[in-house]
C-alpha cells in the first residue's frame, strides 16, 4: 500500500520533496518518482536564544574531569534503542558522566526495568519523561545522543545541533546528511564503536566543546526556518513555471 501510494503521488504531482540525497536515490531506484521531479529540501527549525545554548566547559585538559551530562531525546518505541545505549554505558562506569532520557512511549517501563537491573547505572541514569522544556534540558547538557536503527532526518539531532551540543548518533544516511562533509558530529556503527567514541569524548572535554561549536555553526548555515522556506519556495516556483509552460517537471 505504501509503495502504491508513493508511486501514485510521484507520478501525479508536479514535484516531490525529500529530505536527503539518500532518500532521492532510493526513490529513483524504486522508480516511484522520476529523478527530474525530485527535490531535496532539509527540515528547518526555529532558533533558540543564546541563553538556551550550551556554554563551553572552558578547558582542553582540566586537572579534574568534570562529569558530562549525556542526553537522548526520543520516544521509547522502535526504532529507538535506549536500552542498548544504557547497556553500552556500563562499560564506561569509571568515567564521569550522567545520562538523561527525555520522552515517553510504550517501551519506557521496559527500559527503566532494564536500567534498574544494572547496578553500575544506579544514580547515573534518569528518566525525565515527556517534557515541555526540552530546549532548557539541552542547554544544560553536553553530549546529545540518538541511538536508533533507522531515521530520516532526525529532528532531535537537529535540536542538539541548535543547542550547541556535541552530537553522537547511529551511522545512518540522514545523520550523515545533517553532519555534512566536515563532520559536525560523530557517527557510530555498533555498540562497541559507540563506547569507544564516548570514551574518547569523556576524556577530552575540549573535543566536546569543538564539536558542539561545529554543530551549532552547521545548524545556523543549513537548518534554519528561513533556509527551509526559501528552498521550498524554489520548488513551488519551478512547479508553477512547468504548469504554465505545459511541461511537467
Amino acid at each position: 500500500m505504501s509503495f502504491a501510494g508513493e508511486f501514485l503521488g510521484g507520478h501525479v504531482g508536479n514535484a516531490v520533496i525529500v529530505l536527503t540525497e539518500a532518500e532521492r536515490d532510493r526513490a529513483v531506484r524504486a522508480r516511484v518518482v522520476p529523478r527530474r521531479r525530485l527535490w531535496v529540501v532539509a527540515n528547518g527549525i526555529s532558533d533558540v536564544p543564546p541563553d538556551l545554548r550550551r556554554t563551553s566547559s572552558g578547558g582542553e585538559h582540566p586537572a579534574t574531569l568534570v562529569p558530562a551530562t549525556l542526553v537522548m531525546v526520543a520516544r521509547f518505541a522502535p526504532p529507538k534503542l535506549q536500552a542498548e545505549l544504557a547497556a553500552t554505558l556500563t562499560t564506561l562506569i569509571d568515567l564521569p558522566w550522567t545520562l538523561q532520557f527525555v520522552g515517553d512511549g510504550p517501551e519506557l517501563e521496559t527500559c527503566r526495568a532494564s536500567v534498574d537491573a544494572m547496578p553500575s547505572l544506579r544514580g547515573r541514569v534518569s528518566f525525565l519523561g515527556h517534557r515541555d522544556d526540552v530546549a532548557e534540558v539541552l542547554a544544560a547538557s553536553d553530549i546529545g545522543i540518538l541511538w536508533s536503527r533507522y531515521e530520516g532526518l532526525p529532528i532531535s539531532v537537529m535540536e542538539y545541533m541548535r543547542a550547541g551540543l556535541c552530537c553522537v548518533a547511529s551511522d545512518l544516511f540522514g545523520v550523515r546528511a545533517l553532519f555534512g562533509d566536515e563532520a559536525a558530529g560523530i557517527v557510530a556503527g555498533s555498540d562497541s564503536d559507540l563506547g569507544r567514541e564516548l570514551t574518547d569524548l569523556l576524556t577530552k572535554p575540549g573535543r566536546i566543546d569543538t564539536l558542539g561549536q561545529r554543530a551549532r555553526l552547521r545548524f545556523e548555515s543549513h537548518y534554519s526556518v528561513d533556509a527551509m522556506v526559501a528552498a521550498t519556495d524554489e520548488v513551488y516556483a519551478a512547479a508553477v513555471r512547468a504548469t504554465e509552460s505545459g511541461v511537467r517537471t
